[in-house]
């Protein structure tokens, strides 16, 4: 077993209730941080399982079992160069090399505000490349970094309530284990906004060095 470390937005609880923290405990996130941030609940995971596909997987389980709405998982997909650089762990010039082709070749075009100046890329594509071209990255990282691309559109589907037959992208070792996630039902309460609020796990899974 491995521990593996991620982070699930969710909504749909009320952070006030008395039994906010509860629900989430007894539904299985008893190895999560909760805290409250910008409105939304953030659930730090560290899970222990054999994959991070399984991992990923019961935790939004879990999350939808504690009647929350599972929004997506981070860290996000869509990388600015900025983010590029931080997560790679080389300069914005460097990566303003590759964006522009003036070093390496064939770096993937970006997905999201193509037209502005601010583009962003798809992480997932962009650790291929980087694993690709022996940029000192790993096949883990690029393997999770699917991972979680792939989970987000399963999350954003079951919010629409159509899995079976959906026609995006996802992998079939992820698409196999999602099956096991049951929809919560009930109507969602809202978030309260304003300062973080944090709740620590009542036992927490030691993170792997």
């Amino acid at each position: 077993m491995q521990t593996h470390e991620f982070t699930i937005i969710a909504s749909g609880l009320d952070p006030e209730a008395a039994d906010f923290e509860d629900r989430f405990y007894e539904a299985g996130c008893g190895d999560a941080t909760i805290s409250i941030q910008k409105g939304a609940i953030v659930l730090d995971f560290s899970r222990e399982a054999k994959t991070f596909i399984s991992a990923v997987i019961t935790a939004i389980r879990d999350v939808m079992k504690a009647g929350a709405r599972a929004e997506r998982i981070e860290p996000d997909n869509l990388v600015s160069t900025s983010e590029i650089a931080s997560r790679a762990s080389l300069t914005r010039s460097a990566v303003s090399h590759y964006t522009t082709g003036k070093r390496g070749s064939n770096f993937p075009p970006p997905v999201a505000r193509v037209t502005t100046e601010s583009p962003l890329w798809d992480w997932a594509e962009v650790a291929h490349w980087m694993y690709r071209h022996d940029l000192d990255f790993s096949l883990v990282r690029v393997v999770k970094a699917k991972i979680v691309r792939d989970a987000n559109v399963l999350v954003e589907v079951y919010a629409q309530g159509a899995v079976s037959g959906h026609s995006m992208r996802v992998s079939g070792p992820l698409m196999k284990v999602a099956k096991k996630i049951t929809q919560p039902s009930g109507k969602p309460a809202s978030t309260s906004s304003g300062t973080t609020k944090r709740y620590e796990p009542r036992q927490r899974v030691a993170a792997s060095h």
